[in-house]
Formats: structure tokens, sequence, C-alpha cells
């Protein structure tokens, strides 16, 4: 696969999908750049989906669970009213740090049978992550990726 750039919140990410989009930078978070990815760009429905950071900047980046299913990954579905968040964190343990060091890559992989698969019907989604900065005026900002999954034979 090619990666795509895509700028999202003054951050360069490389992204292998079919769904990449430029958008305008914003300011405020420059010299960051993270990539965030799938292992694949289309999935069969119940099959695992990895998701993976790496951080590319020269300082930690931080990031918490308490997104989807209680991880650290937002999914969002295409609907035709625009992004919705799928399976919010509704009970589950207080939400923990993640920390990505300068270099380094966080991943998690839904397997099947996990509750992801009900909520993941065939359609187009994002996974989307929200870091902050680990330093003394940390900033915040979003990255994400798109997928599609579908029926399989």
């Amino acid at each position: 696969m090619v990666a795509v750039p895509l700028i999202v919140a003054g951050l360069t990410i490389a992204h292998t999908g079919l769904f990449a989009k430029e958008s305008a930078p914003e300011p405020g978070v420059a010299g960051v750049e993270a990539v965030v990815s799938t292992d694949r760009d289309i999935y069969c429905h119940e099959e695992p989906i990895t998701v993976s950071v790496i951080n590319d900047s020269s300082f930690r980046l931080i990031t918490q669970t308490g997104e989807s299913f209680c991880s650290w990954v937002n999914f969002e579905a295409l609907t035709d009213q625009g992004w919705r968040v799928v399976a919010p964190c509704i009970a589950g343990a207080p939400p923990s740090l993640v920390r990505i060091e300068p270099g380094g890559r966080e991943s998690i992989t839904f397997m099947p049978g996990h509750s992801l698969y009900q909520a993941l019907m065939p359609g187009q989604y994002r996974a989307a992550v929200t870091l902050m900065t680990d330093d003394v005026q940390p900033q915040r900002f979003r990255v994400m990726t798109e997928f599609v999954v579908q029926r399989c034979g």
C-alpha cells in the first residue's frame, strides 16, 4: 500500500487507506507528528481489527482509555446524519493513561467475539484517537483513519 499524507490539527499523518483526505491544519500543534492506521482498509464482518498509533515526535504523547469499548480508540460510523460514536464506554474501570514514547508504537486488536462485532455492521467507519502532548503546556489533538466493514462469503 502507498502512504497518503493526511493533515489533521497541524499533524502530518500517513494513511494507507482508500479514504485519506487533506484538511486544513489547525494552529497550535506544530512539530507534532503521529501516524494512525488500521492493519487493513477493508474487513469482512467479524475479522480482527488492529489499530496502531506511531509517535514520530521528539516527545511523549498520551492517550487514555474510556472511548469505544472502554479502549483508547473511538470507533465512529458514517451515517446519513454524519459520523456517530459506536459503542461508547458506559461502564468499566476509571480511564487509565496510555503513554507513547518518541518513536514508539501502541496497538490494540479487537478480536472476533468481542462486542465490537455487534456494533460494527457493514459500512464505513473511522478509528479516531485523541492524543495529548506530554509537556508543560499540553496540547490535545485527534488523529483518525477510515476503513470499511463488509459482508463476505
